[in-house]
């Protein structure tokens, strides 16, 4: 796959950006796929190898937008089932798989062994195994022989088996159909009696998960304990299996277990939670284990949904129950007391073991889960438990509960850290005006979401003479001027804090990685990659970017030493560092695991560059554009970026990358290009300063149209009369000949400011396409008629222009939309009109009786 990938990358960007249904169900499946087989647990260096190339084929596909794609999660499932139907989908979708990939003999008998015994416990009979398989006529004795002995059972259970063996694919049957006839033996070892919570920091997602399971099957007394037991081998090696048993034996704990077993659930599950809570809040030397904890996190997270669906499922079923013998009772005959008073012991017990379930539910504190959420960037989850704590404490805004209007301020606070995750600006605002005095933290999220940078760091600098020796206020500074594109003076802010906070250079170092790497100042990347390497304190809230930034540096540094091997080293080690949280947050969905996906987007587009190089060095080796190979990949890469999602944090590290690869060869008009495709991202999303930067990067690489994104700016920053200006000028400076002279007459009576004795440069070979010369046009045509500034012939001659220089859809929507417009105020001048012409003639009959009525009058008084 990954090979047909990388051969047919052309086609599979095509393939998505048709957006066909058939086609997208098709990705839709494979991005599932592989997102399940960077969660599969292995031991193996196959294993972890396969793993590696799921994640390879993850970026060779590329990061789909979230809302193109349907990936299934399969994390939530209802645990309400019969026996035999555990048992069917534990062989069919788990221990047949189990049993047939396992690579090593000890897999292949432990899963042989749960399916012998499964098969056992479900009245499946040797004698069946002749309707999958052949066998010898003495064998078929054996079996028959073995059959008859067995035979004092009762017929149920062959039926009851015969059933369950006709649901099995004759595929599967031929898989199992040994296990019929098998005699493994699992040895009984003793239960070392674990006591307290199993789960510790530095614990790997298998060790920590088998060791569980290990202790709740010891702890299991309901029916489904010998189905437990059964998979008690098997759950050591395959975390499918395991995963999918948990909630089943939790539950089976829970409800027939002992009070000591219950507490132990839930001490094990505060101990997972309190501990990915409490990450992130300071200082770390390292972050060993931090993506084997989100996988832990996770697979709480998908228990306690289980959970809670299934105490849902049962009080339904309750409800439903006792509705339906209440309306029988009424027509049928009542039933023997046996059968009502049996009814009513099964509906006790269900509500017994609902009562167990939540009461397991509700010792969990929702502020805990909120914070174990958001610190495993599941920023919808964290917001769900967050809202239900705010709402016990403090009621809701309906006037009509019992508890309204009562936010404090840290809650208030809270909701609006996760509403900035979530890229809610209009929540933010929403939340501010609960608080009854907003932090200067809240007001940072604020301005940081509505893109006023301008105003975020002025804050951050108050922050900072209020607090001078505060590491996270000189982090914000620079995450500030990161974002702005100050990214000389965010360098020159790093050296500063180098020589004057020593201690934490670093954090220091790994932040001005980001802006070194942006600058292309490859002697100071060296220099910040040699300081982030050192051991010392690194400030753990820090943007979560800024490791992702120093692997990509790192690779980009082996590029240029020509070390080929240092290069694919870098890369692997990076998307190693990659699986762990993407197999955490792909448990979940999709849309989490996209940001994890878009840095695979961006590793891919590194090996390509790394193999148009062929072991050179990118600083001496340089591409044109007439280069068929380069224009071949560099295609390719705007066809990957135009179906990622279309958001700033997306696109932002993918063209980067660009205007490196187009600075180093000397590319100009290509770097500007990419600092217009910024600036439109910057500019759609309300970062009006950040954009203005990136336009003026853009004039300075001699990008063509930047009069067109300029323009656009300054029109929706309110200065309209500056945005119509500024295309006035890029018409007046075009060759002659491209536009017709009514027209530029017609601009020349209107401008509002003389002309530019010194235009600014421009690549006078893009104003001789007609396209672009159309997109000015019609864009100052519709300015020109919003604002009213021009009489209904020159509009209509400057729509004209528009057409006959580009025939295409908007010339015309927007030449009838003006045509509507005139018909509509024709239409009502002339209802206007009729109006006025019968209220004179109403008001001179009117003058005429009053005239009248005027002289009766006079005639009365006299």
């Amino acid at each position: 796959l990954s090979k047909l990938l990388y051969q047919r990358n052309e086609d599979v960007a095509a393939l998505i950006a048709g957006e066909l249904i058939s086609d997208m169900e098709i990705l839709s499946s494979l991005i599932t796929s592989l997102l399940q087989g960077c969660a599969e647990e292995s031991r193996t260096r196959l294993g972890q190898r396969l793993k590696l190339v799921c994640a390879d084929c993850l970026g060779a596909i590329g990061a789909i937008d979230p809302a193109k794609v349907r990936v299934a999660s399969c994390s939530r499932f209802k645990i309400q089932c019969s026996d035999d139907d555990l048992i069917f989908e534990l062989i069919h979708k788990h221990l047949a798989r189990a049993f047939r990939a396992a690579q090593d003999p000890i897999i292949q008998d432990s899963a042989a062994l749960a399916i012998q015994e499964l098969l056992k416990i479900a009245g499946c009979e040797p004698s069946l195994a002749g309707n999958a398989v052949e066998f010898t006529p003495q064998e078929r004795v054996q079996l028959n022989v073995s059959s008859s002995r067995r035979s004092g059972g009762s017929n149920e259970v062959n039926d009851r088996g015969q059933k369950l063996w006709d649901r099995f694919s004759n595929y599967v049957k031929e898989l199992i159909a040994p296990c019929l006839t098998s005699r493994f033996q699992l040895p009984n070892v003793s239960d070392p009696g674990l006591a307290g919570a199993i789960y510790r920091p530095s614990m790997s997602f298998r060790r920590w998960l088998s060791y569980w399971i290990k202790k709740l099957t010891a702890h299991a007394t309901g029916s489904r304990a010998s189905i437990f037991a059964a998979c008690r081998g098997i759950v050591r090696h395959d975390m499918q299996t395991a995963t999918y048993l948990l909630p089943y034996l939790v539950l089976d704990v829970v409800c027939h277990g002992t009070e000591a077993a219950r507490l132990s659930i839930s001490e094990e599950i505060l101990s997972v939670l309190d501990a990915a809570a409490s990450e992130n809040s300071g200082v770390t030397i390292n972050s060993f284990g931090v993506g084997q904890s989100e996988v832990c996190v996770q697979a709480v997270f998908t228990l306690l949904d289980n959970l809670g669906q299934w105490v849902d499922d049962m009080k339904q079923a309750v409800a439903l129950s006792l509705s339906l013998q209440s309306s029988s009772g009424r027509q049928v005959a009542p039933k023997s007391k046996d059968q009502a008073s049996s009814s009513t012991t099964e509906h006790d017990q269900l509500l017994v073991q609902c009562k167990y379930v939540l009461e397991l539910l509700l010792v969990i504190p929702k502020v805990t889960l909120a914070r174990a959420s958001f610190r495993c960037q599941a920023y919808a989850r964290s917001l769900m438990y967050l809202e239900s704590h705010v709402r016990e404490k403090s009621g809701s805004l309906n006037p009509a509960s019992e508890k309204t209007g009562i936010f404090e301020n840290a809650d208030v606070s809270s909701l609006m850290g996760i509403y900035s995750c979530l890229d809610e600006p209009d929540g933010l605002s929403g939340f501010a005006s609960l608080s009854k005095s907003l932090s200067l933290q809240d007001q940072l999220l604020i301005d940081k979401k509505s893109g006023n940078w301008a105003e975020v760091f002025t804050a951050c600098e108050q922050a900072l003479q209020m607090e001078p020796t505060s590491v996270q206020r000189h982090s914000d500074v620079l995450n500030c001027l990161l974002n702005m594109c100050h990214h000389q003076t965010m360098v020159t802010h790093v050296d500063g804090l180098i020589s004057r906070v020593p201690e934490y250079k670093k954090t220091w170092c790994t932040q001005g990685v980001q802006a070194a790497w942006r600058l292309g100042k490859w002697d100071l990347m060296d220099e910040y990659l040699g300081g982030a390497d050192e051991e010392g304190l690194l400030f753990s809230s820090s943007d979560s970017n800024a490791s992702f930034d120093r692997d990509v540096a790192k690779i980009l540094q082996a590029m240029m030493k020509k070390d080929q091997y240092s290069v694919a080293e870098r890369i692997a080690i990076s998307k190693q560092a990659l699986i762990a949280p993407l197999a955490a947050a792909g448990m979940d969905s999709y849309t989490r695991a996209y940001p994890f996906v878009v840095k695979l987007h961006l590793l891919r587009e590194l090996e390509d560059f790394q193999a148009l190089l062929n072991g050179d060095s990118y600083l001496e080796k340089s591409f044109s554009t007439s280069d068929p190979v380069f224009s071949k990949v560099v295609d390719n890469w705007e066809n990957r970026l135009r179906f990622t999602q279309s958001s700033l944090w997306t696109r932002e590290p993918l063209l980067a990358f660009r205007r490196l690869v187009f600075g180093a060869s000397g590319l100009g008009a290509q770097v500007g290009n990419c600092w217009l495709q910024y600036a439109k991202l910057c500019r759609l999303a309300g970062h009006y300063e950040t954009a203005h930067r990136a336009i003026l990067e853009a004039q300075a690489s001699g990008a063509p149209n930047v009069h067109m994104e300029k323009a656009k700016l300054l029109w929706i920053t309110r200065r309209s009369d500056s945005a119509i200006v500024e295309l006035q000028q890029s018409l007046l400076n075009m060759p002659e000949g491209v536009v017709d002279s009514t027209v530029i007459s017609s601009i020349n009576s209107l401008l509002m400011a003389p002309t530019n004795p010194e235009p600014t440069v421009r690549n006078t070979q893009s104003f001789n396409e007609k396209k672009d010369v159309a997109k000015t046009l019609l864009l100052y045509s519709k300015w020109i008629h919003y604002s009213g500034q021009k009489q209904k012939k020159d509009v209509l001659n400057l729509y004209t222009q528009v057409k006959d220089l580009q025939p295409c859809e908007k010339g015309y929507f927007h030449l009838a939309k003006y045509y509507d417009e005139l018909y509509v105020d024709a239409r009502k001048c002339q209802q206007e009109s009729l109006v006025v012409s019968s209220a004179g003639s109403k008001k001179g009959s009117v003058l005429s009786n009053s005239s009248t009525e005027k002289a009766g009058w006079d005639f009365l008084f006299k």
